[in-house]
This record gives C-alpha cells, structure tokens and sequence, in this order.
C-alpha cells in the first residue's frame, strides 16, 4: 500500500475518533458507538479511504470544525474552542479550495447555535472564524501566485464541466441524486438518518429532552439543515451529482444515522416491559448486524468486484440491484 493511501487511512481514522467523541460528549454513548459502527462498516468511507483524494483529509478537517463548534457554541470551553474552529477554517481551503462552501456554512452553523448560549462569544468567535477563512483563502492565492490567479482556476474548474465528457455522462441528474446514491451504497443506514432527523424534530416539538440536551438538539437540527443547504447549492450546478463533493458533511450522515439507532433503542426502553424490551433489542441488533454484513457486500459488488472509480449514481447503480 503507497504512503499517500496511508495518508488517507490515516486522516479517516482521525475522523473516526472526533465524530465518537462529539457523539459521546453531546449525544449520549450509544450514538456514539453506533454511528462509529455505521461509519466503521459504510462503503461510503471504505470507499473514500483506500483513494488518494483531498476529500478524504476535507471530511477530516469537517469532523474537527464539528466538534470544537459543538463545544464552542454548546459547551463551557469557549475560547480554546473558537481559537481551534477558526485554526482549523483557516486550513481547510490548504486542503480544498472549494472547502470555502462548506467551511463558511459550518461557521456559520456554530454562529446561529451560539447565539443562544453566549452572544458576545458567539459574534466574536464566528467573526475570528470567517477572518480565518478569508486569509486562508488569500494566503493560499499568494502561494499561487495572487488571488487572480486563484479565482481564474475556480472559474475555469466551474466552466470546464460542460466540457468534461465524464462529468456531462455521469455526473448529471437531479438534485435527489445524491439522496439515491446514499440509498445505493448503504440503503438502512440512509433510512436510520432520515429516522435520526425525525427523532430530532419529534422531541422539538413534543419538549421532550430525549437523551440529550435541547440546546444539543438544536445544534443537531442546525447541521442538518447546513447538511441539506450543502446539497441544494451543489444541486444548482451542472454535472455535480457526486457524493465525494459531499465528504465535508460525511459525519452528520453518520450522526444521524447513529442517533436514529439509538431513537429506535430509547423508544423500546420507554415504552416496552422488560422482557419485550430484551426481545425487541435482540431483534435490533440482529437487523443492525444484517445491515452491516449488506453494506460490506455493495462495497465489494460496487467497487472491488465492479470497480467503480467515482461515487455517482450512474456508474454505482450499474453493480447492484438498489430498486
């Protein structure tokens, strides 16, 4: 194995760790340890980190700005905090220059949380933040040789997809493409997000604490809808139907997934008697077992067996009967 593949085992497994310690620290063990399991197993991340893609470190840098923004917009530890958010916003254009998008929406996710807590720190923070990711931007412009260089080769990647065969053949469709292309390569798990976001909403609405805080819960709400802006924004550009462009927002794909495990286990634990409670976390295990073992054989059909070289719909759904 090369050392650059090295590299991204390496930086998925960093993000393994943040995304378990901001599951554990605001939301409670058992999400923790299921969405780690979910990521641990996803063909998503399997297949991400076995190639030398920048998206790999990018989803790395993400899972770090999730975290130290939970604890800076949530928790007790602000300075520290905010000081790390914004190292970290500084980078992540180093990393990918398109990285500005998801960075500024996380910045400003951690803004609109903070508010609520502290509004001074908030302000400030986020104000620290987007500086950060301005002289990223500007520093990374004058390495390259000034920042009109830096924005011609934006404009030129943007105009070069009408002119990319590939892009034009299999990075088209609508904006529910990348919704499809989750439901291809892990068809459970994207239910388990979508049940973990309606878990969210529930307890909203209902003021029921659940197995978390309010203020988490809202923080929670907030990625997803960062998470959904994400995916409109990418919508509205030809020939971007590709999951990888997503990898910033990977860890609130397995956030959720895991809080929807974890609804599933809580609901059992209040509303069941003890002996249908045990019956019934057998069954959940049991289901969450098969689901695993199915999203270990499309990572093999899809991109061992098929060799798939992207993540898009038109060339995944070719190795596996997703209907």
């Amino acid at each position: 194995m090369s050392s650059q593949a090295n590299l991204s085992i390496f930086f998925a497994g960093i993000s393994l760790a943040f995304l378990w310690l901001t599951a554990f620290r605001f939301f409670g063990r058992s999400t923790a340890w299921f969405s780690a399991i979910l990521m641990v197993f996803s063909p998503l991340d399997l297949a991400v980190s076995r190639r030398i893609w920048a998206d790999v470190p990018l989803f790395c840098v993400s899972t770090l700005l999730i975290y130290f923004g939970m604890e800076a917009a949530t928790a007790s530890k602000k300075i520290g905090s905010w000081a790390c958010f914004a190292a970290l916003a500084f980078f992540s254009v180093w990393v990918k220059e398109s990285a500005w998008i998801s960075t500024g929406l996380l910045i400003l996710w951690a803004v609109t949380v903070g508010i609520g807590q502290n509004r001074k720190a908030a302000l400030i923070g986020g104000a620290l933040s987007a500086l950060a990711l301005a002289g990223g931007f500007a520093a990374l412009g004058w390495a390259g040789g000034g920042m009109e260089g830096c924005f011609e080769a934006l404009r030129h990647v943007q105009q070069s997809f009408p002119h990319n065969d590939y892009a034009r053949q299999m990075q088209g469709g609508p904006w529910w493409f990348f919704i499809l292309g989750f439901w291809i390569l892990s068809p459970a798990p994207t239910i388990l997000f979508f049940l973990g976001l309606v878990s969210l909403v529930i307890s909203a609405r209902s003021g029921a604490s659940g197995f978390f805080s309010p203020k988490n819960r809202f923080a929670a709400l907030g990625l997803g809808i960062a998470f959904a802006i994400l995916i409109l924004s990418l919508s509205s550009v030809p020939y971007l139907k590709n999951l990888r462009f997503l990898s910033p927002f990977y860890g609130v794909y397995y956030l959720f997934a895991g809080l929807g495990v974890s609804f599933v286990f809580e609901t059992a634990r209040v509303r069941l008697r003890s002996f249908y409670r045990t019956v019934a976390w057998g069954a959940i295990v049991v289901l969450l077992v098969g689901f695993l073992a199915t999203d270990l054989s499309r990572f093999r059909s899809i991109f061992i067996e098929g060799k798939a070289a992207d993540l898009v719909v038109l060339e995944m759904g070719h190795f596996v009967d997703w209907h």
